[in-house]
Formats: structure tokens, sequence, C-alpha cells
């Protein structure tokens, strides 16, 4: 049984991306140019966490428009120093 693909436009860091859906997390780190200490997620609407998108070719159904961001993978929000 074949698979067919269809091009939606998503954004990536605010950027305006057209992908193949399915797709894979793979793929969307490189159509993003995501930096390799980075790692990107997917927004969710409403109450809930955004979702990791594993750096991987495990396969990623996409929704026209669907939004996704960057983040330093080392990122810790709650940290600070006093030098």
């Amino acid at each position: 049984m074949e698979v067919k693909t269809q091009s939606l436009r998503i954004h990536i860091d605010g950027k305006l991306r057209e992908s193949p859906d399915p797709t894979t997390g793979a793929a969307l780190y490189l159509l993003g140019e995501v930096k390799a200490d980075y790692d990107l997620y997917k927004e969710v609407r409403g109450k809930g966490d955004d979702l990791l998108v594993p750096n991987a070719d495990a396969t990623i159904d996409l929704k026209n428009g669907d939004h996704f961001y960057s983040a330093k993978r080392t990122l810790n929000p709650g940290f600070w120093s006093v030098q």
C-alpha cells in the first residue's frame, strides 16, 4: 500500500516553511535549521505542555498551520547565579 504525502505550511521559529506530511522529526530539524544543541517543540493549543519533537526517523503527522520552535537543550529558566 502506497502512502500519499501532501505539502503543508508550517512555522518553525516564526518562519513559514512547507513540509511533506507525514514527515519525520529529523526532517523537521533539517527544515528548520535547528542548531545541534537545541531541541524542537510543537506548540500545543490551549492548556498543556508543548511537545518535544525527537530528532529521529519516527513518523510525525502534521496539520496545516502547525507551529514549532527551538530552544536550547540546556535551558534552565529558573537558574541564575550571582557573580
